[in-house]
């Protein structure tokens, strides 16, 4: 791979945390999730408030529990994305931690070939063609890059973000479907 294009770059494990939880918050799967995620509580909030209708034998009380559980199930509905996200990265960082990121934190090389992007980390290597990446997406600290099947690179932007962002350009040029600006 003489004379390609190469990054040399850290990740850590907040990163990885941070990135995966973005890129999935911004694919279609994890909006379905998290709007399921949100459908279901309310539901869950309907149903205590059918329960405490009917359970309660004071009258104004059965209405006046139900009426706040339906409400608080409409608002959770509504409102209830900020909730369901902070509780998936929450769950992100908790498997991180127990199970460790193995290769995924530390050191990478990612290089720039003309069948893809190559990537080596701790002992392990792949290669990813260009034909596969969808998008990018960029963050404060990150740049996302989407692979088919829910995959991700994750290139930060530190310690040289000029660096990063000539690396970048150049993935752009190669993948003529995400354009100067994704």
């Amino acid at each position: 791979m003489d004379g390609a294009q190469q990054l040399r770059y850290t990740m850590t494990s907040q990163d990885y945390v941070n990135g995966y939880a973005v890129a999935f918050e911004t694919a279609d799967f994890g909006r379905r999730m998290i709007r399921n995620f949100r459908i279901g509580a309310g539901s869950v909030f309907a149903g205590v408030a059918a329960l405490a209708w009917f359970m309660v034998d004071d009258p104004v009380l059965a209405r006046l529990l139900a009426g706040v559980y339906l409400v608080m199930g409409a608002l959770f509905v509504v409102f209830g994305k900020p909730i369901a996200t902070r509780s998936y990265r929450r769950r992100l960082a908790k498997v991180a931690q127990r199970e460790g990121l193995g290769a995924t934190t530390g050191l990478h090389l990612a290089t720039i070939t003309d069948h893809g992007l190559h990537e080596e980390s701790d002992g392990t290597s792949v290669t990813v063609e260009w034909g596969q990446f969808e998008r990018i997406i960029e963050t404060d600290h990150l740049y996302i890059l989407s692979v088919a099947n829910l995959r991700y690179f994750m290139i930060p932007k530190q310690p040289d973000p000029a660096a990063t962002s000539d690396f970048i350009a150049a993935v752009r040029t190669r993948v003529p479907l995400l354009g100067p600006e994704t």
